[in-house]
């Protein structure tokens, strides 16, 4: 297997996530410890599962093991998840190109199986975490 590091021109440091949210896409917000927030945005997923890093041990090791770890997301190929995902959905149309993508942080690894790449961009909002009614933003 395969990791393919995406949008390596943002670099994190030790990021973590502050939200997914499931809409008609599938947003996973993310900021580092240097207050640097990211957004990535699946338009066109199928599933996702996100995963405490403890418990993800075999694509923590795999990456680990490729020697491209260090980087928030990538690309997977011969994806045992995306396999599995195919085979228990045998009515998907044969000609969509599904692909596997992992974002990854100190403390979770979500995986994705989308028809098409994410839309990164840099936040510009200072929000940290869930935001309760009442709430305000982080200062």
């Amino acid at each position: 297997m395969t990791f393919t590091p995406l949008h390596t021109e943002i670099v994190l440091a030790h990021p973590d996530v502050d939200e997914v949210r499931d809409f008609s896409s599938l947003i996973v917000r993310i900021r580092d410890e240097n207050d640097v927030g990211i957004n990535v945005d699946f338009e066109r997923y199928l599933i996702y599962r996100k995963t405490d890093e403890s418990f993800a041990l075999d694509d923590v090791n795999a990456l680990v093991g490729s020697g491209v770890i260090g980087h928030w997301l990538y690309e997977k190929d011969k994806s045992e998840f995306l396999e599995e995902f195919k085979k228990r959905n045998p009515h998907i149309n044969p000609n969509w190109d599904l692909r596997h993508y992992l974002v990854v942080t100190d403390n979770d690894v979500i995986d994705v199986i989308a028809l098409k790449p994410p839309t990164v961009w840099v936040r510009s909002d200072n929000i940290r975490r869930w935001i309760r009614p009442g709430e305000t933003r982080s200062r």
